[in-house]
C-alpha cells in the first residue's frame, strides 16, 4: 500500500474495506468567503417602523458578478401577529428607503458592501415589479432566527431581496447576513 503523510506527518492510505483515510480540515464557503476575503456583511436596522400593510422596509440588490448568499436573518417584532415575507425577485427600482451600508464581519477588512450591491433600508420603499415570496416568518413576540444555509438564497447579478411586513405598523428590528461567493466556489478548479 502507497501512503503519503501530510504536513503533521500523519499518513493517508486506504482501509482494509478499500475507503481512503486521512486527515483533513473541512471550512464552508460562507467561512472560506468571510476569513479569507473580508466579503461577509450583516445589514441591520434596530429601529423601522413599516408604514402599514405590505410595506417593504429593506432591499439589497447585487449589482456585481458575484452571487450573493443569504446566510440569516433575525427580526423583533412587538406585535404578535405579524409576518415578514422574504421576498425575491429581479429589476427592482427603489424609490424611498435611505442607503445602508452593512457592517464587514471581518474584522479590519476595507472591503465594502456598497462596490457589489445597493441596499435600502426604511419604511414605504417602492418599485417591486414582480418578487415573489420565498418564506414567510411570523413573529410573536420574540426575537426568531431564519437559517439559510441548507437552503441557500442565492442572488444573481441584478437580482434582489426584499423583506416585507404584512400587516406593518409596528415597530421591527432586523439583521440579516450575507455573504458574496467567488466564482471558484462554484467550480472545480
Amino acid at each position: 500500500m502507497t501512503t503519503i503523510q501530510n504536513a503533521n506527518q500523519r499518513a493517508t492510505g486506504v482501509t482494509s474495506e478499500g475507503r481512503l483515510q486521512g486527515e483533513g480540515i473541512d471550512r464552508d464557503y460562507v467561512l472560506m468567503s468571510q476569513v479569507d476575503d473580508g466579503w461577509s456583511f450583516t445589514a441591520y436596522d434596530l429601529t423601522v417602523t413599516p408604514t402599514g400593510a405590505a410595506d417593504v422596509f429593506f432591499v439589497l440588490q447585487n449589482t456585481s458578478d458575484y452571487p450573493v448568499m443569504l446566510e440569516e436573518l433575525r427580526f423583533y417584532d412587538a406585535h404578535a401577529g405579524e409576518f415578514i415575507h422574504v421576498q425575491v425577485g429581479a429589476n427592482y427600482t427603489i424609490t424611498g428607503g435611505t442607503t445602508l451600508e452593512p457592517v464587514n464581519r471581518t474584522a479590519g477588512s476595507a472591503n465594502l458592501a456598497s462596490s457589489r450591491c445597493t441596499i435600502e433600508a426604511g419604511a414605504n420603499i417602492t418599485g417591486d415589479s414582480s418578487s415573489t415570496i420565498m418564506q414567510i416568518v411570523a413573529a410573536n413576540n420574540t426575537e426568531t432566527l431564519v437559517s439559510f444555509r441548507k437552503a441557500p438564497i442565492i442572488l444573481g447579478k441584478g437580482q434582489c431581496v426584499n423583506l416585507e411586513a404584512s400587516g406593518g405598523a409596528s415597530a421591527i428590528r432586523y439583521e440579516l447576513d450575507f455573504t458574496f461567493l467567488k466564482a471558484s466556489d462554484f467550480t472545480d478548479d
